[in-house]
């Protein structure tokens, strides 16, 4: 009777042993949220680090070799198409000077050709884009095309238009450039004290976004001296890969945000 009673004490004792254990073993509750569920609207978003920039941008060198005249200008003025930026005054020009400076004009006019040539070739792109969108237009009053064409067909435009305005300001700073070099053969006359100050002019509205050399010093020929740009015209150049790509088509909403996510 006294094993029985002590066989019995050892059974109970094992079983609150083993449950003290499942207890302290026991997975702990999770907490979660609850919501009601509702219908709305999913945005699907694809999120890149890129760099920003101005579309429509120009880097004015000096045409000449010569001494850069002090300007008031500082980074971040505003100036309008035909406003002065800077003034370099020609060095005399020898024989050897001139007969290059002859040479820079030559090729200064064949890019003027050229830029004048690529912006009639624009120009006609861009008729032909907007024929489309007439097109366009009146197939989707009738219901002939999806929205989607018709969104490209605005976009297209919109993309042929800022080229064609990117063109005039090449047109205009190669005609400044073929300016410039004909005023140092005009004006670097070995008898005169500097000849005629070459005049670089802004090609197009804008704002300063650099200024390379400080003023009141001798430049070479081709040394950048001013950056201006058109902040009405930004654009952001990204890295992404080719399966996010094809899902992105021309008139999609963007978002651009700072290094510190604040929205530009």
């Amino acid at each position: 009777m006294q094993l029985h009673r002590t066989r019995m004490l050892w059974i109970v004792g094992g079983a609150i042993v083993l449950g003290a254990v499942a207890w302290r073993l026991r997975p702990e509750a999770l907490e979660v949220e609850v919501a009601p569920a509702s219908l709305g609207s999913l945005r699907v978003t694809l999120e890149e680090e890129g760099v920003t920039r101005f579309r429509h941008h120009m880097e004015l060198a000096a045409p000449v070799t010569g001494r850069m005249e002090e300007s008031r200008l500082t980074v971040g003025d505003s100036v309008h198409r035909g406003d002065v930026l800077v003034r370099v005054h020609p060095a005399p020009l020898d024989p050897r000077s001139r007969t290059e400076a002859q040479a820079l004009l030559a090729q200064s006019s064949s890019r003027s050709a050229e830029a004048r040539a690529q912006l009639q070739q624009l120009q006609v792109a861009l008729d032909e884009a907007r024929r489309d969108k007439g097109r366009a237009d009146r197939l989707a009053v009738a219901g002939a095309i999806p929205e989607r064409e018709l969104e490209q067909a605005v976009a297209l435009v919109r993309m042929r238009e800022q080229e064609v305005e990117a063109a005039i300001a090449r047109v205009a700073a190669a005609r400044e450039g073929e300016r410039a070099a004909r005023a140092t053969l005009l004006g670097a006359d070995p008898g005169s004290a500097g000849g005629v100050p070459a005049t670089i002019l802004s090609p197009i509205d804008g704002v300063v976004l650099r200024l390379f050399e400080s003023p009141d010093r001798v430049v070479p020929a081709g040394t950048p001296l001013v950056e201006v740009g058109d902040p009405a015209s930004p654009e952001v150049e990204s890295d992404v890969l080719s399966r996010d790509a094809s899902r992105i088509t021309p008139g999609m909403a963007m978002e651009v945000r700072t290094a510190d996510r604040a929205p530009m």
